[in-house]
Parts: structure tokens; C-alpha cells; sequence
């Protein structure tokens, strides 16, 4: 859920989409739920304060930031999703492309 939607407004936009790919991204980086086993109050909690998850798994410093945009607390602030593909496809041809930074079982 993105923060946004916790302050019981009808929000359903592209900033909800990319918000909630930034949450998938996390997880295919990292292999971890970004907030933890909590539940999606505790989660809007630590969202509004500010927590964001850790991204120490994430190595390639073009995806940490391209998960942080899209986590951003500020709707507005979160990148379009022209950018977003841009932004993975130049990590796509990467010279690590394709090399998993952690092994999920």
C-alpha cells in the first residue's frame, strides 16, 4: 500500500503503480519482504516516519536509487514510468547484467 492510500483518500493513480513496483523491485533485489513479516498497518507506519527498508543487498547503485524513487513518501516525487523503464534497461546492459547479487532459495 502506498502511503498515500492510508490517509483514507481514494488515491489510485500511476504514483500507486510505481510506488507498488518499487515495493516488487525491493523484494527481486534484495529476497526480502521491504518492510519485514508485518502487517500493512505496522508497514504505513514505519512508512510515514520515514523508515524505508535497507537496501545494504542492493549493489548496483543505479537500481538503489531507482527503488528509493519509487518509494518515496511523496507521490509527486516518484519517477514516471517512462523513466522507470529507461532506467532498467540501461541496468539491463550492464556489465553485471543477468548476475544475481544474492541467491533467494
Amino acid at each position: 500500500m502506498a502511503p498515500e492510500q492510508g490517509k483514507n483518500t481514494e488515491v489510485n493513480g500511476k504514483e500507486v503503480s510505481v510506488f507498488r513496483l518499487g515495493l516488487v523491485l525491493y523484494e527481486m533485489e534484495t529476497g526480502l519482504v521491504p518492510f519485514g513479516e508485518t502487517d500493512a498497518v505496522n508497514a504505513h507506519r514505519q512508512l510515514e516516519t520515514g523508515i524505508v527498508p535497507p537496501l545494504s543487498k542492493v549493489s548496483r547503485p543505479e537500481m538503489k536509487d531507482l527503488i528509493l524513487e519509487c518509494l518515496s513518501l511523496d507521490p509527486k516525487r516518484r519517477p514516471a514510468l517512462s523513466s522507470i523503464v529507461s532506467t532498467l534497461e540501461s541496468i539491463g546492459e550492464s556489465p553485471n547484467a543477468g548476475k544475481a547479487d544474492t541467491f533467494v532459495s
